[in-house]
């Protein structure tokens, strides 16, 4: 009885890798690829121009942020706390309610905003360095810091999410690395 049972067993495995080969030819094959509209790697084509693009985005986006950061210290001596707390929940805001509203609105006016915000980030935080009153000194600079977070989160945000009509796996290395030269840079 254990003999056969051992053969039924065997029998049993090699009807599901007669399957499994019967699958296999059932999936295109890289030559078939033209005809099932499957898009290949695009290693061939690699757009030199879209990845410095994605690199540049990634620099700029995360310089803002890592240059307000590293001024923390000159924004409010006492209370860098506030800096950092200004610096994280705005984006974080944006991050986490995104995806109720982000296909509402374009990628161009969501790189609009972020071009907004940035120039409002360092307008805020300089106008509120020459500032003669300390009642309205630290309240400003926090709100460029804020608007800092904001664009930093929405730009972040939008660009993954538009890596995806690139080369994605690319994009987002390129992403990454010019994020990454941004504590440098800034």
């Amino acid at each position: 009885m254990h003999l056969t049972e051992l053969a039924s067993r065997k029998k049993r495995m090699s009807d599901m890798e007669d399957d499994v080969d019967d699958s296999r030819e059932l999936l295109p094959s890289r030559r078939d690829a033209s005809v099932c509209h499957v898009q290949q790697s695009p290693s061939p084509g690699v757009n030199y121009r879209d990845l410095a693009a994605f690199w540049l985005l990634g620099l700029f986006n995360n310089s803002s942020y890592v240059i307000m950061i590293a001024g923390a210290k000159d924004i409010s001596s006492g209370g860098v706390a506030l800096v950092y707390i200004a610096s994280i929940f705005p984006g974080l805001a944006v991050k986490m309610t995104g995806p109720c509203w982000y296909h509402l609105v374009s990628y161009r006016l969501r790189a609009y905003a972020v071009a907004v915000a940035m120039v409002a980030s360092f307008s805020c935080v300089a106008m509120g360095s020459v500032l003669r009153s300390p009642e309205l000194k630290l309240p400003v600079q926090l709100l460029g810091v804020a608007f800092c977070s904001f664009q930093s989160g929405l730009g972040e945000s939008s660009t993954l999410a538009l890596s995806v009509h690139y080369s994605p796996q690319r994009a987002i290395t390129m992403w990454s690395s010019g994020t990454g030269f941004a504590g440098v840079f800034g």
